[in-house]
């Protein structure tokens, strides 16, 4: 599979031992061009990643933050310059601001944000930080209202389509 450029991914599980990064032969180890290491704060509500084996760079540690609730994704937390970036409801409404009139596909293309994580908000926030119409040939458009609320609104919570 790898000979047709496909990528091989396999999990293993950790030994009991706290200073053991996998469980199992050494042979583990020398088959993977990249081994990491995931672990799990609970508490803290982050997860640690350590590379402990890369043929291609130098190993390195990262830190986590899951934002699933109101971004989908997960900011890294132990970088200085990875301060998280907008919510997807002021990346839309910063669009919308800058060119009032944008349908969806507009404001996707416009954003790069995911179709349905960017319609469940778009929808969810209508009447509230901009206002929809329908346009030319039925196509949703967002303009801003005129006095919008502040942002501090929660986005939807994505649902797995």
């Amino acid at each position: 599979m790898t000979s047709a450029g496909a990528t091989v991914v396999a999990l293993h599980h950790r030994a009991k031992s706290e200073t053991s990064r996998y469980r199992g032969s050494s042979d583990i180890a020398g088959g993977v061009d990249l081994a990491i290491s995931v672990s799990r704060d609970r508490q803290a509500g982050i997860i640690k990643l350590d590379c402990f084996k890369s043929r291609f760079s130098e190993e390195f540690s990262m830190t986590l933050r899951p934002q699933l609730h109101d971004r989908g994704d997960f900011a890294v937390t132990d970088r200085a310059d990875a301060a998280p970036g907008p919510t997807i409801a002021e990346q839309l409404w910063a669009a919308i601001q800058s060119k009032p009139g944008q349908s969806q596909s507009a404001l996707m293309a416009t954003t790069g944000l995911p179709e349905h994580r960017m319609i469940a908000t778009l929808d969810d926030l209508d009447g509230k930080l901009w206002r929809s119409a329908r346009g030319p040939r039925g196509a949703k458009c967002y303009f801003p209202m005129d006095s919008p609320a502040q942002l501090e609104m929660e986005a939807p919570e994505a649902t797995d389509e």
